[in-house]
């Protein structure tokens, strides 16, 4: 695509993100005594029977962590998943001070602020669970997904790695954060390649406080070094972003594979940077689903289950040694061994608008590449990715992608 017409496009694309009404929250709850230390709180509207709990969403809003973009622009996200049964909390925190990097109000402003912006992100962490208990009862704190787009992309894989820090933040736990899984969204993940595309004008650099500090903080900061994280983490990225390109999203999938950790990465293709966030956009967007029970995925409920066994003589309730399964041991995974780690192996799923085509040259690193095309009559390509294998009743997030990206103009809502 010429590069007018992929500005045009992206222009687009973000025209249309920032055209939906901000939808605000059912309630709002404060973490602390700065006015942007708040967390909004919306209830699921929609496809949960009365009482059921429900998965809770925690969204991490974008804009280079600069002043201008707060949790507004991203409030119709949050109101697309809450209609589909999902309880969510957006969160708010400190960003940039407002003033451009020249002094000056028409220059670009500071993106972020060292310390402020990462003191708020763990304060809302760890003082999310009472506040969700109060404002949301009926979500499921088992089942807690962390999102963000672009710089929130960033602060939500950084949220994942707390328990991995340097041992002298303030910010390190103690252990994991009871997360199900991370869908990082364009995420600003991996700081060096970020600083070398200038992304955000240089947004990553100014967040940890400029060329004198850059160095210094990234091991505090850089998702890319906090590996491995032992949390189920799959990236979202389309192949046409212009603001966040996709080379980064692949340096940090690059940087977990050779830290042992399969991470997903999911390309759509024709798709930019906005179109994830855009409930309306033709792109493409996120759409994270919960299993009810009998639900399976479109397939209809369960049937009587198999007998796995015979019984034996004389002992009909009681199944072989090697087939019970009373009680779950670490690495259990019934009568199959536990499977090894490929410190090599990325996981990443091309989504195309038309017909299945090569992987592109900078995928020759990959070990395994799935082309996928859009099937059905909405012409929609989907992608299961299931987050965390603790329980039948997991959640899953379905990576959607139209048909109308591919040349199509840009929906509106």
């Amino acid at each position: 695509m010429p590069d007018d017409a992929a500005a045009a496009r992206a222009a687009a694309e973000e025209e249309s993100a920032f055209s939906h009404p901000a939808v605000d929250p059912d309630s709002t709850a404060g973490y602390g005594d700065h006015p942007d230390q708040l967390i909004d709180f919306y209830a699921p509207r929609g496809g949960t029977g009365a009482g059921a709990a429900v998965p809770l969403v925690v969204v991490l809003h974008g804009g280079a962590w600069r002043a201008p973009y707060d949790r507004r622009h991203i409030s119709p996200f949050a109101d697309f998943l809450a209609r589909r049964g999902f309880a969510v909390a957006s969160v708010e925190y400190r960003r940039g001070d407002g003033t451009g990097t020249s002094g000056r109000s028409d220059s670009p402003a500071v993106a972020g602020r060292w310390p402020d912006t990462f003191d708020d992100v763990s304060a809302a962490l760890d003082a999310l669970p009472a506040l969700t208990r109060q404002a949301l009862p009926q979500a499921d704190p088992r089942r807690m997904v962390l999102t963000g787009h672009s710089a929130g992309g960033h602060l939500a894989l950084w949220a994942a790695a707390r328990h991995v820090l340097p041992p002298d933040t303030p910010w390190r736990t103690a252990a994991p954060a009871a997360l199900r899984g991370v869908v990082a969204l364009a995420p600003i993940a991996d700081f060096e390649v970020a600083d070398k595309l200038d992304v955000c004008s240089g947004a990553a650099r100014q967040l940890l406080g400029g060329d004198d500090k850059f160095a210094e903080r990234r091991p505090y900061a850089d998702p890319a070094l906090l590996l491995p994280t032992g949390i189920a983490t799959t990236l979202v990225q389309g192949r046409s972003d212009l603001v966040v390109p996709q080379a980064v999203a692949e340096s940090y999938a690059d940087a977990a594979a050779k830290a042992g950790e399969v991470v997903g990465l999911t390309l759509l293709e024709d798709v930019g940077h906005f179109p994830l966030i855009d409930p309306a956009g033709a792109g493409g967007w996120i759409e994270m689903a919960p299993r009810r029970p009998g639900h399976r995925n479109g397939r209809g409920p369960r049937g009587p289950r198999p007998r796995r066994h015979r019984p034996r003589s004389g002992r009909p309730d009681q199944p072989p040694a090697a087939l019970r399964r009373a009680g779950s041991r670490p690495g259990h995974r019934g009568l199959r061994r536990p499977r090894a780690r490929d410190p090599g192996r990325v996981s990443t799923t091309v989504l195309t608008t038309g017909r299945a085509e090569q992987a592109a040259p900078e995928l020759r690193a990959v070990r395994r590449v799935v082309v996928a095309e859009p099937t059905g009559k909405t012409h929609v390509g989907r992608i299961l990715v299931k987050l965390g294998l603790r329980d039948r009743t997991q959640a899953a997030v379905f990576a959607y992608v139209g048909a109308g990206a591919a040349g199509g103009p840009v929906a509106r809502g």
